[in-house]
């Protein structure tokens, strides 16, 4: 917890995301192996969802990535105590 704020993150060991690609990550239907003979599951919509439900309660969505490391995805979601 950071102030008014929850702090959640999601960390994998995948493939990881090249620069290039972050720009296109949370578009529907984009993965960073297009490959048709990748290694890896998938329609590439969870990051798409996921983004816009973010976007709902107020936050935004951000990330980190190594290719061949993985990547970490957080975003913060503000809290009331009464």
């Amino acid at each position: 917890m950071e102030g008014d704020t929850i702090k959640i993150f999601s960390r994998d060991t995948g493939i990881g995301i090249k620069k290039t690609d972050y720009e296109n990550i949370f578009e529907f239907f984009q993965q960073a192996d297009n490959r048709v003979s990748r290694s890896y599951s998938g329609t590439g919509a969870g990051l798409t969802i996921v983004k816009n439900l973010v976007e709902i309660i107020g936050s935004k969505i951000e990330f980190d990535s190594q290719p061949g490391i993985g990547s970490t995805f957080y975003f913060s979601i503000p809290i009331r105590v009464d």
